[in-house]
């Protein structure tokens, strides 16, 4: 991939959740939270455990603030990134530890979990039993 090519979000939203699915996990896209406005989880992976993942392909700054959002329902969260930004996510590893929120770091072929997420406790159960029956 020269530099000036730029991978698309969905390709890596595709090797992550094919990453989950290896593991056991059943894997959800787009995954709606009720609540106002309506917030949308890259991927949600279940299996016995929720784990919310955010994707981006460079901006980790707002994949952070939304990976945080999401342990209102997930017992883990995660932000999955390009591994092009690996530079920038090592040198701000601190931030994702003090929120508790993991680090995948995407590659043309490979998927690795370089920060492992902390299990934190539900937020809110009535908003993590909305957001899970609508997707039976």
């Amino acid at each position: 991939m020269s530099k000036k090519t730029r991978i698309k979000e969905k390709i890596l939203v595709e090797k992550v959740a094919e990453y989950f699915k290896s593991k056991g996990y059943m894997v959800h896209e787009e995954v709606r939270i009720p609540i106002a406005p309506p917030r949308y989880i890259d991927l949600l992976a279940l299996n016995g455990k929720a784990l919310a993942i955010e994707v981006k392909v460079s901006d980790w700054k707002t994949a952070l603030k939304q990976a945080n959002l999401y342990t209102l329902i997930a017992d883990k969260s995660y932000v999955a990134i390009w591994e092009k930004k690996r530079k920038v996510v090592l040198e701000n590893i601190e931030l994702f530890k003090q929120f508790g929120i993991g680090v995948i770091l995407v590659g043309d072929s490979c998927v690795d979990v370089i920060l492992d997420a902390q299990e934190r406790g539900i937020l809110d159960h009535n908003l993590r039993e909305q957001t899970l029956i609508m997707l039976r």
